[in-house]
């Protein structure tokens, strides 16, 4: 199969995914929010939705390189940014304050040498709600490095540097990530 069909298909077996969305509201987007549902485990689309994403991110982490779907991975994430951005847009405290209260366990901000430390909570489940517990590839991490760079991209008005330290799927007690603004 041609690249190009299997990512059509896979953009098609992803529609599940996509649609998923749907089913959470905005305070739902990142998993032990606040606003999080205490009858999730008892909706049965929340655990199709993230077996299917599960299926969709093997699929695609067997079958193409990773010098295609890295990008791809960043590329998404940054969609999942894009509400944060837009939200917090040139208000970088604000959205310190919004992730401490959700998820991050401290945010470091070195404004002098333009570095932020992003240490979330520590959890035995990474932080997006299409994955349950840790049942994912971590080459899914580069999703969460999309969505940071949007992010602080948005917050600041320049382009940033994402690394990730620490990462749940990779076996770490929570994730960690290090900005550097250019």
């Amino acid at each position: 199969m041609k690249r190009t069909e299997f990512l059509k298909n896979a953009c098609t077996y992803g529609i599940c995914g996509c649609m998923g969305l749907s089913f959470l509201n905005s305070g739902e987007i990142f998993a032990g929010s606040k606003n999080s549902t205490s009858n999730e485990e008892t909706d049965w689309r929340i655990d199709f939705m993230r077996n299917r994403f599960r299926d969709l991110i093997n699929i695609l982490n067997n079958d193409l390189d990773k010098e295609s779907l890295i990008p791809i991975l960043k590329q998404l994430g940054s969609k999942c940014g894009e509400g944060f951005a837009k939200d917090f847009k040139n208000n970088p405290q604000g959205f310190f304050t919004f992730i401490k209260e959700r998820w991050a366990e401290s945010v470091n901000y070195a404004e002098g040498k333009g570095i932020i430390r992003v240490n979330e909570k520590v959890r035995n489940s990474c932080n997006c709600p299409f994955v349950k517990d840790k049942d994912a590839p971590d080459v899914l991490c580069n999703c969460s490095l999309g969505t940071q760079k949007k992010i602080y991209e948005s917050l600041f008005g320049r382009q940033v540097e994402v690394k990730l330290e620490k990462s749940v799927l990779r076996g770490d007690e929570r994730c960690s990530f290090t900005i550097k603004l250019l």
